[in-house]
């Protein structure tokens, strides 16, 4: 079963928040590919500079899949 560390949320749209060390340690789970690994595996997409945001997506899909703080 996936679980998730206290830290991180699953928002409305399906997508993990939490904070940046915290998703790179934790599996993963793409809903659209099916794609399962280490957050050290994603992509690291975007980053919104202005909020320290960062945009992770599945290496297979490139769907976005989580984001830290």
């Amino acid at each position: 079963m996936f679980r998730l560390p206290k830290q991180a949320r699953v928002t409305a749209q399906g997508r993990v928040t939490a904070p940046h060390e915290v998703i790179r340690t934790f599996s993963h789970h793409c809903r659209y590919c099916g794609w399962r690994g280490p957050g050290v595996e994603l992509e690291t997409a975007e980053t919104h500079e202005r909020s320290s945001i960062v945009d992770y997506h599945c290496p297979e899909c490139h769907e976005w899949i989580a984001f830290s703080w």
